[in-house]
């Protein structure tokens, strides 16, 4: 299982808006338009994605952090 906290790079008592800071901050940095010649941009903005998802959500956050233990 892929740590979220770790790919945000943020501890796991994160509070949104340091949720919120760390995903805007990745999104831009490898956001496919401001890598066009990197091929592992999407797929790594993904994945940022997801774990945005995942944490922004209060109920997604605490299944996730059970499943993570």
């Amino acid at each position: 299982m892929k740590n979220y906290y770790e790919l945000l790079g943020i501890t796991s008592d994160a509070d949104r808006e340091t949720i919120k800071r760390a995903y805007r901050q990745l999104a831009r940095k490898y956001h496919p338009d401001a890598q066009p010649d990197d091929p592992h941009a999407l797929d790594y903005f993904k994945q940022i994605n997801e774990a945005y998802q995942t944490l922004i959500n209060t109920e997604r956050r605490a299944h996730y952090d059970l499943a993570l233990r």
